[in-house]
């Protein structure tokens, strides 16, 4: 401290700790605490053999943030270091209480002026919505979870909501500004005078879902008088009738039924409980009722189908007043983008922790799976847009009136882009 006072500490770091139970260690850090990991190394790979650390846990070195700033933490596998004998500054000898140690950190966040906890408090709050627990929106998450959204000045908190309708009067009310999913209820508020604008578009085709049926459904004609379970308000009831016509199966050969809005978690047990013989689910749901005995029968990115998938929304009011807001959770997006498909290790973390899915090798899966499609840039594509609004008045046997130019603005990706 040889500065003159009064000065004002704006941030220390990054702090290394060596711990003797990473994943204890971690979950306190990341889940108590709130610190995010940014980055992981493998100290595994600097071990001669295996056995050299075996029986010592978790190799990993974990580089965290709490805020904006790049690092703030630094966990260490204190016997594994022992052995590698890594870092000249280390002592063997120091071990850390973590308590001690959790306790002048949130004395730093807490009390220190300028520190990291006044920062988060100038952020711009943003509340999101998304309709799923599916690995499609890994990007979000990410985005949220890695501090993404805060470096680009935005205090972004997602909300789980169920159903197009309820979705759209979250929107209409104010509750949530942005929301990530489904396509088809925009345009209905949208057709009907109500006031809504698409400003990306994750997919413009139908890639990721899957048609789930009992094990003894060998073949899509054999759902003739079967039970269907699946939301009529929702694009997959649209996807359900496509793969009907192709079998030869006209919509009153089959029986629909809905229980609620149910999600992807209730569909998948019905099925299971034998009250429904199909459903479409979407990653990592597909992998995981695959394991557990029902028949992923039909890839639906097989039939080639053009439809908005995963779309960014609004209000015209709301981009019109806050279109600085707009623009800067759309260039946390695509940050969320490029981070998924840098980052194979933390974006399954981040897939497990909202979907609930500690699954390794249907985490690899849904990741693999998730990055054939994976957009650099997530343009809304016209064509997409006019397929979806003819999906959706076929749905209601209606004409609206809607030109598939109006629902959608990409002026602000095109601006981010240069």
């Amino acid at each position: 401290m040889l500065l003159n006072q009064p000065f004002k500490i704006r941030r220390l770091g990054h702090f290394g700790f060596n711990l003797v139970n990473m994943d204890e260690s971690v979950r306190f850090y990341t889940d108590l605490l709130g610190f995010r990991i940014t980055d992981i190394t493998d100290f595994a790979k600097r071990a001669t053999s295996p056995e050299q650390i075996a029986g010592m846990g978790n190799p990993n070195a974990y580089f965290t943030r709490y805020g904006s700033d790049h690092h703030s933490l630094v966990l260490f596998n204190k016997r594994v270091r022992e052995v590698l004998g890594t870092r000249r500054r280390y002592k063997p000898g120091i071990t850390v209480n973590m308590k001690i140690a959790a306790g002048f950190m949130l004395g730093l966040l807490l009390l220190w002026p300028g520190s990291l906890s006044a920062q988060d408090k100038r952020l711009v709050p943003l509340t999101v919505g998304y309709p799923a627990t599916s690995g499609l929106f890994a990007p979000l998450w990410a985005a949220v979870d890695q501090g993404i959204f805060a470096k680009n000045g935005l205090d972004v908190k997602v909300t789980y909501i169920r159903g197009n309708r309820v979705m759209m009067s979250a929107l209409t009310a104010g509750e949530i500004q942005l929301y990530q999913g489904a396509p088809e209820g925009l345009i209905r508020l949208v057709a009907g005078g109500g006031d809504g604008i698409f400003v990306a578009s994750q997919y413009n085709f139908v890639a990721n879902y899957v048609l789930i049926t009992d094990p003894s459904i060998t073949r899509v004609e054999e759902l003739k008088g079967k039970r269907i379970l699946l939301d009529p308000t929702s694009p997959t009831y649209g996807y359900m009738l496509k793969i009907l016509e192709r079998a030869g199966i006209r919509k009153e050969e089959v029986t629909f039924v809905q229980f609620g809005t149910a999600g992807q978690a209730e569909r998948t047990m019905a099925v299971l409980t034998k009250q429904a013989s199909a459903t479409i689910l979407s990653p990592p749901n597909t992998y995981a009722v695959e394991k557990q005995g029902l028949r992923m029968l039909l890839p639906l990115r097989e039939l080639n189908i053009r439809q908005l998938i995963v779309v960014t929304a609004t209000t015209t009011k709301f981009l019109r007043e806050k279109r600085q807001i707009v623009e800067a959770f759309l260039r946390g997006y695509l940050e969320g983008l490029a981070f998924v498909r840098s980052h194979p290790d933390l974006s399954m973390n981040v897939i497990g922790k909202y979907t609930r899915q500690q699954d390794k090798e249907v985490l690899r899966k849904v990741y693999e799976e998730l990055l054939l499609d994976l957009p650099r840039i997530p343009y809304v594509e016209e064509e997409s847009v006019r397929a979806t609004v003819q999906m959706v008045q076929s749905l209601d046997r209606s004409n609206m009136n809607l030109d598939p130019k109006n629902p959608y603005d990409n002026s602000l990706l095109r601006g981010l882009e240069k």
